[in-house]
């Protein structure tokens, strides 16, 4: 009977060793998450504006075509279909 009341005590050391190494890697999981949302926030501030800057410049596209469509338009004698 002394083996049984030993291992126990055994077992219980050993379930907190388990238990202490499971927070340590829980810790180390949410350290591991928290750099990667912040990456991940990072990231989508950068893509927001290229996204801005690609929606700047596609707007200055549409005004340019439509500037160079009136451009062509005058220069062309009247009663002439422009060519496209």
């Amino acid at each position: 009977m002394k083996s049984n009341t030993t291992k126990p005590t055994e077992n219980s050391a050993e379930d907190n060793n388990e238990e202490m190494e499971m927070e340590e890697e829980t810790e180390e999981q949410e350290q591991e998450y928290e750099t990667l949302n912040s990456k991940i926030d990072q990231l989508n501030l950068v893509l927001d504006v290229l996204e801005r800057k690609n929606d700047d410049i596609q707007a200055q596209l549409v005004a340019l075509l439509k500037s160079s469509r009136e451009e062509r338009e005058k220069q062309q004698p009247s009663g002439e279909k422009p060519t496209s």
